[in-house]
Formats: structure tokens, sequence, C-alpha cells
């Protein structure tokens, strides 16, 4: 009777765990290299994929990359006269979504067309943009990972 138990209860277990590993990123753990869960903290950067959301650990922050609004960043193999930008559009409130703001961060950054921007006390910093362009390929709006980075004032 003990063993039937144990065993059921680790099903359990493994069954939620894989109907929560799709969704992790809402609660501020997010996949690394190989699979690894990384933790969204303060000070340190994380993956934030196109459409998903997080909350950060310990802080009364929820971030959500809602879309790459443009990428004319020159793409791999093809010889540009401009680097390009790619603008990603953040929204960025409070874990009870009481109140929020879209933060509009780009990849070459320039007084006009920032990398970063404040929210709250908090400093939100794109770091990078995945994947990069090629000439051969269109990228799904939906393939779309910023690494970002947040600090606190």
């Amino acid at each position: 009777m003990k063993r039937l138990l144990t065993h059921r209860l680790t099903l359990l277990f493994v069954a939620g765990a894989a109907l929560l590993g799709g969704h992790g990123s809402v609660y501020g753990v997010t996949r690394g290299a190989g699979g690894a869960a990384q933790a969204a903290r303060v000070g340190r950067e994380f993956r934030l994929r196109a459409g998903r959301a997080l909350t950060l650990a310990r802080e009364n922050l929820r971030l959500r990359l809602v879309r790459v609004a443009a990428d004319s960043r020159c793409p791999t193999g093809v010889d540009c006269v401009w680097a390009g930008n790619a603008e990603v559009l953040i929204e960025v409130g409070t874990k009870n979504r009481r109140v929020s703001k879209t933060l509009r961060l780009n990849t070459n950054a320039s007084p006009e067309r920032p990398a970063e921007d404040k929210y709250r006390g908090y400093t939100v910093r794109l770091v990078e943009l995945k994947p990069y362009p090629r000439a051969s390929r269109k990228i799904r709006p939906g393939e779309y990972t910023a690494t970002l980075l947040i600090s606190k004032e």
C-alpha cells in the first residue's frame, strides 16, 4: 500500500511538473542553454520569449515581451550600409497588473532609440535579440527571444 501511494505521488508530481514546464517563465524561471532553469532576478541577464511574461523573483515586477515592432538589422551574408535596428516592445508592470508601461527598447541604441528605459525605480535594458536575421529566412514573430537585464536604483 505504501509503495502504491509513493508511486501515485511520484506520478502526480511528474505530471504537475510537465504541466508547468511550458509556463515556467510566468513564475520567474526561464530555460537557459540545454534546458536548464534560470531564475529571472535583478542584476542578472535572463531571456524572455515573444508573447511570454514573467515575474521577477522577490520583486513586485512583471515583464512581458509584447512583440518585435520592427527588425531592420542587416541580415547575415548581406552587405548593408547601415547595421539596422530592432525595436522590442516590453510591457513592464506590477505583479497585480494594475500599473504598467510599454517600453520601446532597441538593439542599435541612440538618444532617439534607447536600449534601456526606467520604470518605478528599475532600469530595463535590452542586451540582445535573437535570432539574428538571415537573408534566406524570414523570422516568425513567436521565434524572437530578448535577453534583458534589470537593475534597481
